[in-house]
């Protein structure tokens, strides 16, 4: 895996508040543009897909999310098969504050998803957006992404991508995306379709202990003009208080030159007086090149601990230059997540 060589911190400005007209307003990369990353809320464990979760505390979060001025709101109809859409479309009705930005996928595996009896794959992607643009208020998708495609059916990506063109095209949905699958999917679809993809959406792969993610798709992202979404910015739960929890009992990503990463990034938090999770969020607030920070909560306090961290701002130059040296340390890693 090659190595992001250097680091690059500058004084990122505070970002200003989110509109949906300044979503759709973004210049390319290619233009000079350094976007101030923000933040944004993730759907999937609102909608129950790792934790139970209480339907009245999941809409209370996203609410909270929108008045504080994270709107732009990630989903999928695949979170707890319909669930976290659901959330939206709760959080939605009566909702007076400024209107969120709403992005969901399409699916490519699951039993709800994969094109049903005499359907064709085409019919099956229509059904998801017809069923998602019905929860959302029957607006048009603000950003309508292609979900993990590694795994799925080989006819899927290409018809899937497809089938984003074409609503690109009519303008049925604000713009089109690329969700995981890794830079073996993403990479040569940004390469075909340069300025065709608003963002990518990336996950376990530009974090605090992980940068892989800026030293393939970056260039390939700023070349194509499309910005850079890095979900998970706490490694699934690992940077957080539960750190030797998942040290004692690995998920398959979490390895032992992520695991060796992890425990130092805890002891430059511990000396910096910050906890893990919060040093995790900022040290994505300062990296260039990172234009949303997609980060999840399944309860307010979760989401304000969040917030609170987005709040403090971009770390200081030397302890963000620490963070990212030992990013890189230790033996090369593989190529993992999507």
């Amino acid at each position: 895996m090659p190595r992001v060589i250097s680091s690059i911190h500058v004084n990122l400005p505070a970002p200003a508040p989110l509109s949906r007209e300044a979503f759709f307003a973004r210049k390319p990369l290619t233009a000079g543009c350094l976007p101030t990353p923000r933040m944004a809320i993730g759907t999937a464990g609102l909608g129950g897909a790792w934790d139970d979760v209480h339907a009245h505390e999941s809409v209370e979060v996203l609410r909270d999310a929108w008045r504080g001025g994270f709107l732009m709101t990630d989903s999928s109809p695949n979170y707890g098969d319909g669930a976290a859409e659901q959330v939206i479309e709760e959080a939605l009705r009566g909702w007076q504050g400024p209107s969120p930005v709403l992005c969901t996928k399409i699916d490519g595996w699951g039993d709800l998803f994969v094109p049903r009896a005499g359907e064709t794959w085409r019919q099956a992607m229509e059904r998801q957006v017809e069923t998602s643009t019905r929860r959302f208020g029957d607006r048009r998708i603000d950003g309508l992404a292609m979900h993990d495609a590694e795994g799925c059916p080989a006819e899927f990506l290409p018809a899937c991508v497809d089938y984003l063109l074409e609503l690109r095209e009519r303008k049925q949905v604000g713009c089109i995306a690329m969700g995981g699958g890794g830079p073996g999917v993403q990479l040569p679809v940004l390469k075909a379709h340069p300025g065709k993809f608003r963002y990518v959406i990336t996950y376990l792969r530009i974090n605090a202990i992980n940068l892989q993610g800026l030293a393939d798709l970056g260039p390939a992202a700023n070349e194509a003009g499309t910005g850079i979404v890095t979900a998970s910015p706490i490694f699934m739960g690992v940077l957080g208080p539960k750190l030797e929890q998942h040290i004692a009992n690995p998920r398959g990503h979490f390895m032992p030159v992520f695991q060796d990463r992890a425990r130092a990034a805890a002891k430059l938090a511990a000396e910096a007086g910050l906890p893990l999770s919060h040093l995790a969020l900022r040290f994505l607030l300062s990296t260039p090149g990172v234009e949303f920070v997609l980060a999840g909560a399944d309860t307010p306090a979760t989401w304000a601990d969040t917030a609170k961290a987005y709040e403090a701002g971009p770390l200081p130059g030397d302890l963000y230059e620490r963070v990212w040296r030992n990013a890189q340390a230790g033996q090369p890693e593989p190529i993992i997540g999507g």
